[in-house]
């Protein structure tokens, strides 16, 4: 997906009021997925919009979520340390003594859209700065299975008339 659709809604998240159940990690991944991708919330995710008003209630549904199996479906894949994440990338925190991870938008470079409950805002940080073991996921192409032989229709019925007749 374009750049510029990333920035343009990165603005138009940026500094925005940050909403457990609204406005938080969760809605800001789905929303980016959702414009990123070919993506049509086969789980039906969207049902938690507006259901949790705190992170207690966002702990509880994204048991719900099966996230890293959407992205999986995706074929969003990790990048390695050398290579530098880039917009459409999702960079995510493995947290501990957490019943998730935290999965993260790059809008640019090694910059993230993230939701700050401390400071009510939604922010662009760093990467780096994110304080935590980081993974940085790519969508990658499906992988082409190489067919030996193709065998055409036409060839087929011929060879099940042939057999028939004998």
């Amino acid at each position: 997906m374009g750049q510029r659709i990333i920035e343009t809604w990165a603005k138009s998240k940026l500094n925005a009021r940050f909403e457990w159940g609204k406005n938080d990690c969760h809605w800001l991944l789905y929303e980016f997925v959702t414009i990123t991708q070919d993506w049509h919330d086969p789980d039906n995710i969207k049902r938690f919009y507006q259901t949790y008003n705190n992170e207690k209630g966002a702990m509880y549904i994204v048991k719900d979520m099966n996230i890293e199996d959407d992205l999986k479906a995706l074929h969003f894949k990790p990048i390695g340390k050398k290579v530098k994440p880039t917009a459409g990338d999702i960079a995510v925190c493995y947290l501990k003594n957490k019943p998730y991870n935290l999965y993260m938008p790059v809008i640019y470079g090694s910059n993230v859209l993230v939701g700050d409950p401390v400071t009510n805002t939604i922010t662009l940080m760093s990467i780096k700065s994110l304080g935590f073991k980081v993974e940085v996921l790519r969508a990658q192409p499906p992988e082409v299975i190489e067919v030996e032989e193709v065998i055409e229709v036409e060839e087929v019925i011929e060879e099940v008339e042939v057999d028939k007749e004998q």
